[in-house]
């Protein structure tokens, strides 16, 4: 135990003072991943320019983007609570803003909407449970582009990389002092920029190896134990959301000393060509959007949108026969939509291209919620005009469903009828 102790501080040491931050590592590859030792905190550039605001006694807002991990009542209570606990002069705002089931890109993508409008001072993310599920390439574009966004809109504004852990492979390797795939590109992210970081789920592979910690239990145990999850990575508020928190609070104090106050620009190069730094959102209520045929605005207590209604000012259902129609300029094009049990096909034309046709049921469908997909790549730069038919058209929708879902299907097959589309924003990014 003793060993490892030494390990990590010399690690956290090595990465303080030898970062040479902007300068790409002659060893690196854009496809490719580094293994990385497992490491509790690495402040690095620290949150000098949010420490500045509080220690003067100004006001400042957390935001924080991820997954399902980041929740309100969560990890981002606890340290928020905390922040504002140690400057009772301030006014400490928190924003929280996770997604069930989605990755870095979709964060880069809503990140407009979804947090810059708020204007925070700090900026809290947390992308790596899903991160390891796309190419290399695509979660180191998505991962600058969030960082890029930000500094661009508020080169004051400070971030921390924030890390969880999935039980079985991902524990057992972190046990050995390894991290995961995803957690070394976001890593590579972090040196290059000089953002500080914390694993989370050091802490949690120290407790399960001792076994004071179960991962997949019931919240209350009579043993003892602290059980973590109900399903083995999204915490119990009142026991792994805790740990979680009191992992960031820990490294807080480095971060604080480190870097000094002073402006993120000019920024570097990007790392890799088409980071995802320059997003257009053009929200479906936007007034170059153009709408036909049958569709319906949805009151904002209709159960299916009233879990997001911090997502969107306007929800709308399409039916089959209505179109959507928008002028856009960008090279890439991405739907942001709800699906649900309810969902079905549409085609979309981009210019004078092919139609292509395209379905919103998932095999997550079973319930509403939030996600994106990839329209159109590669287009020429300049202005396109983009339509979207919802189509009459049936889906073999159990045979879509994840195969632990398709009972739902067989037990209310009537709560799958419908083949409408609810869009919620498109995203284009330029180059």
């Amino acid at each position: 135990m003793k060993k490892a102790v030494n390990v990590t501080i010399l690690l956290t040491a090595i990465n303080m003072f030898a970062g040479d931050y902007g300068k790409i590592p002659e060893q690196f590859n854009p496809n490719k991943v580094i293994q990385r030792t497992a490491v509790e905190s690495t402040p690095r550039r620290g949150l000098a320019n949010f420490y500045y605001k509080l220690e003067n006694g100004q006001d400042v807002t957390i935001a924080y983007i991820g997954n399902a991990v980041t929740r309100p009542g969560g990890f981002c209570d606890g340290v928020t609570r905390h922040i504002q606990e140690q400057y009772p002069k301030s006014n400490v705002k928190s924003i929280v803003k996770g997604l069930v089931g989605t990755r870095s890109l979709l964060g880069a993508l809503r990140l407009q909407y979804d947090i810059l409008r708020f204007k925070p001072d700090l900026l809290v993310i947390e992308f790596n449970m899903k991160d390891g599920e796309i190419p290399v390439i695509e979660a180191r574009k998505s991962m600058e582009g969030i960082v890029r966004q930000l500094w661009t809109a508020n080169s004051m504004a400070d971030i921390i990389f924030v890390y969880t852990v999935l039980m079985g492979k991902e524990l057992k390797n972190l046990q050995k002092g390894v991290i995961s795939k995803s957690k070394c590109i976001h890593e590579d992210v972090a040196d290059y920029y000089g953002i500080p970081s914390v694993d989370m789920g050091c802490e949690i592979a120290r407790l399960e190896r001792a076994r004071k910690l179960v991962m997949k239990s019931p919240e209350k145990r009579k043993d003892g134990k602290i059980g973590f999850a109900p399903n083995g990575w999204v915490p119990y508020n009142s026991t792994g959301q805790k740990l979680y928190a009191q992992s960031i609070i820990r490294a807080l104090p480095e971060m604080k000393k480190s870097g000094k106050a002073t402006s993120h620009l000019p920024l570097p190069p990007p790392m890799v060509k088409g980071a995802y730094d320059h997003v257009i959102t053009s929200m479906i209520d936007h007034k170059k959007i153009q709408f036909n045929g049958n569709w319906e605005k949805l009151s904002r207590e209709n159960p299916i949108v009233k879990r997001y209604q911090d997502r969107a000012e306007k929800f709308y259902r399409f039916k089959p026969g209505a179109k959507i129609s928008l002028r856009f300029s960008g090279e890439k094009l991405f739907l942001y939509y709800m699906t649900g049990p309810d969902c079905g096909k549409f085609k979309v034309r981009i210019d004078n291209g092919k139609e292509k046709v395209l379905n919103s049921f998932t095999p997550w469908s079973c319930h509403y919620r939030l996600t994106s997909m990839l329209i159109s790549d590669k287009l020429p730069p300049g202005e396109h005009e983009i339509t979207i038919t919802v189509l009459n058209e049936k889906t073999e929708k159990r045979s879509i469903l994840w195969k632990h879902r398709k009972n739902d299907f067989d037990k209310n097959p009537e709560k799958f009828d419908g083949l409408n589309l609810y869009p919620i924003a498109l995203f284009s990014v330029c180059y």
